[in-house]
């Protein structure tokens, strides 16, 4: 259903928030299963501390245009507080239904502006 995206709840999804995330390279792994190879493929990120993630969030990554699900996270935090995550996302299959939904209702104007403020503030840094 393009309702619920398969949740079975109405607007199943939060408003997106824009957050910087620090990407590591794109690694493709293969998973040996009872029926061949099933090739996934999945990034490593860190996050601050905000907004609090769990497995099964989607992210948008702007400039790429692409979906991913976060299928794994590890909170950093000396004595129990988290000051950081790390997280183990998987690509989101274009033909899953969140494709359909999801990136349509991201403000496209916003989304520009905030990227081409990020790009110049990286361009700012001295190190």
């Amino acid at each position: 259903c393009k309702l619920c995206l398969g949740t079975g709840r109405q607007r199943p999804f939060f408003e997106p928030i824009l957050h910087y995330v620090d990407y590591n390279p794109t690694q493709e792994m293969v998973q040996i299963a009872q029926f061949g190879e099933n090739q996934t493929k999945g990034i490593d990120c860190w996050f601050s501390a905000f907004p609090i993630l769990k497995p099964g969030d989607i992210m948008f990554r702007a400039i790429q245009g692409e979906l991913w699900r976060i299928v794994n996270k590890n909170p950093v935090g000396p004595q129990g507080v988290t000051i950081q995550q790390i997280c183990r996302l998987e690509a989101v299959n274009r033909s899953d239904i969140e494709y359909q939904k999801l990136p349509k209702s991201i403000d496209q104007t916003l989304l520009l502006t905030t990227v081409r403020d990020w790009e110049k503030t990286r361009g700012e840094r001295l190190w």
